[in-house]
């Protein structure tokens, strides 16, 4: 005895939640960020890779630059995220303004 036809198990499920709209918006945020981060993150590889020198030399604060730069891209990350996700908000929050929540 089948519970599902054969042809249900490749069929994507729609839900009543999903607005291709809204998720494309949402999606070309998140690359936005990530473009942002990766843009940090290369320069940061470049420095360590071509720059040792730099990356080594204490700064007023204690830690040399590669510690404290690696710091702060762990700390930017965490910001990205909460920036991501106050901007996802506020596009639904849009998207709901302009009718598309119907």
């Amino acid at each position: 005895m089948k519970l599902i036809p054969d042809d249900a198990a490749d069929r994507p499920t729609a839900h009543a939640d999903e607005h291709l709209d809204l998720s494309a918006r949402n999606s070309r945020t998140g690359l936005w960020l990530f473009a942002v981060y990766l843009a940090t993150y290369v320069v940061f590889v470049g420095m360590a890779a071509y720059t040792p020198g730099i990356m080594g030399q204490p700064t007023p604060l204690g830690p040399n630059v590669a510690i404290l730069y690696g710091f702060g891209l762990i700390f930017g990350a965490v910001l990205l995220a909460m920036l991501y996700m106050f901007l996802c908000k506020r596009n639904a929050d849009q998207f709901e303004r302009e009718g598309g929540g119907r």
